[in-house]
């Protein structure tokens, strides 16, 4: 106990003194003020307002702006600046995406009613899907309001559009058809629009959001209101489709994903590296706080305020490697540092010593009852999003995205017996490889849902793998992330109902892949029932030797897709 007390004072005393004495000094040089950004033309006045507002505020900044065409952009040419404020069309016209990648702001589409229609007690129970929509303004459909409720009585949808105002590509890919022809009639400008809508009941118009919401008293104007949209197509606005009502709540549904993303398009800051500048960081978190109160006079919408304190917090964080590097460190300082690892590892190795000599017998978890693998036994709750890689993505009330593993994954490959993970802190990308899933030295790597920056690990599946099997989408939950690229991400997720589908193929590609990969031995061995319909067993890999699980790994894990 002496020794232990001795131990202790003298780590102690040695942190202290080397954090009050030899802390490492960092460079004081001064960053430079002056900044090049290349803007997309169509955003050149919005980033003009932007540059003025923070300069006047900001008297020893110098920015200079340069406004690009798409045709100009390549990652090449993006290397002549220090940032870039592309809005999303340009953006996509950058073969390399693995640059560094902020949201400013959104524009976002929506479509509106007015709340006098017959049919709006059902318009608000069941909504409209995209092809009733693309239906009811075609040229070619012959439906009006009535698509909704067959029982009711005929009424034409008077459809109602400003004439260029709209990104008619957005609007076309959000209904599923490139060369829909619409009919309806065209208006001058915003005010004649919703003027349009408020005087005609059976009125339907896609417009912007910031066209009709007033920012200042946050609602829609009398007799307009949001149309909502039936994703999954299945007859009713689901609980997690709900976010139509009221502004605040709509703005986090954008962010979270419950809305077509087809419809929002993004302006984004964009860099060769994440901006280390002191003047870089400081525009930025002005136009995420101040810079937003411009947003609605240029016809955009600003971010949701958890999305821009998290876009806040990620762009301030201290990178530990690269402060390390530029660390002057003295004879002094590194004898200290090295006097302290030693102490530390010598404790270390005596509590590792003694934990060997007492292993504790741990107990196995129960599994989920073992059955035939179908679509109708694997669980895939409402209100998560879901990968190809088979993970799960929730978007939490702090920010934070909780991922974890599917069931379908957990029932191929039986019980994890261990699990190797990444530590708070780390900075992934989607599709990263961001654990391993082992079972008695044999392993398995998932990939990331999302990008961003590990903040919470759950310890618990380190003691007890087989949480991930007993207990995947509440107690098994891996990581708790802070999203970077949160909404564009969930484009390539699905959602409950579109995941089972998918889920359908992946059993038939399981099957395939064992039919293929596996030798009659094999077969027998894992004890798959192939028989009517080639119906497997769940745990199919099991029994399985190494040299499967990486036939596994490569052939079916890394080869998954989603369309």
């Amino acid at each position: 106990m002496k020794k232990r007390k001795l131990f202790t004072g003298i780590i102690f005393f040695l942190l202290i003194f080397s954090f009050a004495f030899v802390a490492p000094q960092k460079d004081q040089k001064e960053n430079a003020d002056e900044i090049q950004i290349a803007v997309s033309s169509d955003l050149l006045e919005l980033a003009k307002q932007w540059i003025r507002d923070f300069e006047a505020v900001h008297p020893g900044a110098s920015i200079q702006i340069a406004a690009v065409e798409a045709d100009q952009l390549n990652n090449k040419s993006m290397e002549e600046f220090d940032l870039a404020i592309l809005s999303g069309r340009f953006y996509s016209n950058l073969n390399d995406k693995n640059c560094w990648c902020m949201p400013l702001a959104k524009e976002v589409i929506v479509p509106v009613y007015n709340t006098e229609n017959p049919f709006a007690a059902t318009i608000e129970e069941r909504g409209m899907s995209p092809a009733q929509l693309s239906t009811v303004i075609s040229r070619s459909g012959n439906k009006g309001w009535e698509i909704i409720d067959e029982d009711k009585s005929p009424l034409p949808v008077h459809y109602y559009y400003v004439e260029g105002k709209i990104a008619q590509e957005q609007l076309h890919g959000f209904l599923g058809e490139e060369n829909l022809e619409i009919m309806g009639s065209a208006v001058k400008g915003m005010v004649e629009l919703r003027e349009a809508v408020q005087q005609d009941a059976a009125a339907l118009a896609f417009c912007n959001l910031n066209d009709i919401l007033d920012p200042e008293k946050n609602c829609f104007p009398e007799k307009i209101k949001l149309l909502p949209i039936d994703r999954n197509a299945n007859g009713k606005i689901d609980y997690f489709e709900n976010i139509y009502n009221d502004p605040n709540h709509f703005s986090r549904g954008i962010w979270v994903g419950k809305f077509p993303p087809q419809l929002v398009s993004h302006v984004y800051a964009i860099a060769a590296n994440k901006p280390g500048t002191e003047a870089e960081q400081e525009l930025l978190k002005w136009i995420l706080t101040e810079g937003q109160k411009l947003l609605a006079e240029q016809g955009y919408t600003e971010l949701f305020s958890s999305e821009r304190n998290a876009k806040i917090s990620s762009l301030v964080e201290t990178d530990v490697v690269t402060e390390l590097e530029k660390e002057d460190y003295s004879g002094a300082r590194i004898f200290l540092y090295v006097a302290i690892a030693l102490v530390i590892a010598g404790i270390l190795f005596g509590l590792i010593y003694r934990a060997v000599g007492r292993k504790k017998e741990v107990e196995p978890e129960v599994p989920r009852t073992i059955g035939i693998l179908n679509e109708n036994r694997i669980e895939v709750p409402a209100g998560l999003y879901f990968d190809k890689t088979h993970t799960w993505a929730f978007l939490e009330k702090d920010g934070k995205v909780k991922v974890g593993i599917d069931d379908f994954l957990q029932r191929v490959t039986g019980i994890f017996t261990n699990v190797k993970l990444k530590r708070p802190g780390e900075r992934i990308n989607k599709n990263e490889k961001i654990v391993s899933l082992l079972q008695d030295g044999k392993q398995i790597e998932i990939y990331a849902p999302v990008s961003g920056v590990i903040r919470e690990v759950n310890l618990e599946i380190e003691k007890k793998p087989s949480l991930i099997n007993t207990s995947p989408f509440q107690k098994g939950w891996i990581f708790k992330i802070e999203p970077s690229n949160w909404t564009r991400e969930i484009q390539f997720l699905q959602m409950a109902d579109q995941y089972k589908n998918w889920i359908k193929t992946e059993i038939q590609r399981l099957r395939d892949f064992l039919a293929i990969n596996l030798n009659t031995i094999h077969l027998k061995e894992a004890n798959i029932a192939f028989q009517d319909g080639g119906e497997i067993t769940d745990h199919v890999l099991q029994n399985l030797g190494p040299e499967v699980w990486d036939d596994f790994q490569s052939k079916f894990i890394d080869n998954a897709e989603i369309k």
